[in-house]
């Protein structure tokens, strides 16, 4: 399957005329394969966002920020600044509507199927998703090497750069921050596990 980077060629070609124009020919077929741009960034994260919304959120982003880019700047370094730009604001988003309306997510929301597939309260999937994509990287990375990619306990530790106590307690702080430590708890970035 062809990447991103594979589709550089084609940015002074996509990337011309006002954003309404630019945002139709990004929209039709994913010619720079922006969904898997996105999605891509967001695991090297480690971030937990919908990829859907995040592919949309990002092709206005590439539309609008194109329209009004130097042609000399476009390239791969261009729409990784793009990808950035897009998770970095959907994280600021979410924190300003969580503080707005704490724990009060409509549980009717469809942004965080993710989350819903894990048993987070739908009430919660907001504050949950926030809470988990706002902790220190090792703990996003324990969490999605162990219980994402189902890797031992064992693999991961030479992977990273814990102890296994330090792995343990990551894994519970990221389990804690989805309020997945007890089927009743509201996400709780500072949850830990007592000894």
């Amino acid at each position: 399957m062809e990447r991103t980077e594979d589709r550089i060629h084609l940015l002074p070609r996509l990337l011309r005329g006002d954003a309404s124009e630019i945002l139709t020919r990004l929209a039709d077929g994913d010619p720079l394969r922006l969904y898997e741009l996105g999605s891509r960034r967001a695991r090297e994260a480690f971030l937990l966002f919908d990829a859907d919304r995040l592919f949309e959120r990002l092709t206005a982003r590439v539309a609008y920020a194109g329209a009004e880019a130097e042609p000399a700047a476009l390239g791969i370094a261009w729409l990784l600044h793009q990808a950035d730009h897009v998770l970095e604001r959907m994280i600021d988003e979410e924190r300003e509507e969580e503080r707005r309306t704490p724990f009060d997510c409509d549980p009717e929301d469809r942004r965080y199927p993710f989350l819903r597939s894990l048993w987070v309260d739908p009430r919660y999937t907001r504050a949950a998703s926030l809470a988990f994509n706002t902790l220190h990287l090792g703990a996003r990375q324990a969490f999605f090497w162990l219980f994402l990619e189902q890797r031992s306990v064992d693999e991961t530790l030479a992977m990273g750069t814990w102890t296994k106590d330090e792995l343990m307690r990551d894994c519970w702080r990221a389990i804690g921050a989805l309020g997945l430590h007890d089927l009743n708890a509201r996400p709780d970035p500072e949850w830990r596990l007592e000894p």
